[in-house]
């Protein structure tokens, strides 16, 4: 049965996000703050996070008009869970979306320590392997920023977790914000194809960036289990989008 997410990591991230800007080349800036600081993510930044307004899904975190074990999104899915750091608007959706489609990558270490600080509470083991979601859109493909693959590879760094490209784009794919709901999910079959699993794998968690209607993360786990029934696989992701946040986009 899902439980809720336990989202009192967040206030204590601030000390875990300034240990990530050891992995940057130049002094950041605070991209809440627009402050000089030792992180692209400043404790300020970190404080004021989006946060999750209940009632919410208790599986995907999705907004709902009422408490529920799953919703409509998930309800049929093969995933254990979707762990979000937060909403997906206000400054962290814009930050997302610079990062995502523009040139500023100074964000991604402390991306990567949030998510890992999330995966923390969940207490990963080395059997558990991280698989990102593979960017296919042209625009990412001619940005190059493959934020989910940049994300695994420092998360990976920080936990000592393996990570792999194990799920590949099975043909590029149009932007999902240029699709409505039904269209997302008719084509999300078709989204990715699959490497053989290293051994001594029995959980896999993906990574994404942003999770909207869960098409695409139902896809990827669709795929995994559809090959290894046994796995286990759950998602983290750096947003969460709701209905409103995506019908503003159409």
């Amino acid at each position: 049965m899902a439980r809720p997410r336990n989202l009192s990591f967040i206030p204590q991230l601030a000390t875990g996000v300034i240990d990530g800007a050891l992995d940057l080349l130049l002094p950041a800036q605070c991209a809440y703050t627009g402050q000089p600081s030792a992180s692209a993510l400043s404790p300020e930044a970190i404080a004021h996070l989006p946060s999750f307004q209940s009632p919410y899904c208790s599986k995907c975190m999705a907004s709902t008009k009422e408490a529920a074990l799953s919703c409509e999104d998930c309800r049929n899915s093969a995933y254990d869970f979707v762990a979000a750091i937060a909403p997906y608007k206000d400054w962290w959706r814009q930050l997302i979306y610079r990062v995502k489609f523009g040139h500023d990558q100074s964000p991604i270490p402390a991306f990567a320590t949030l998510l890992a600080d999330l995966m923390l509470t969940e207490e990963p083991t080395p059997p558990t392997l991280l698989v990102p979601i593979p960017s296919a859109s042209r625009r990412s493909l001619i940005s190059g920023t493959r934020l989910p693959e940049r994300l695994a590879k420092q998360v990976s760094k920080r936990l000592q977790l393996p990570w792999s490209r194990m799920l590949i784009s099975a043909q590029p794919r149009r932007p999902q914000r240029s699709l409505e709901r039904k269209e997302r999910r008719a084509l999300a079959s078709e989204f990715f194809a699959l490497r053989s699993l290293p051994a001594s794998v029995d959980t896999i968690w993906l990574i994404d960036d942003i999770m909207t209607t869960g098409a695409t993360l139902r896809a990827a786990t669709e795929c995994i289990k559809n090959a290894y029934p046994g796995l286990s696989v759950a998602a983290f992701v750096l947003a969460r989008a709701n209905k409103k946040h995506l019908d503003s986009q159409q």
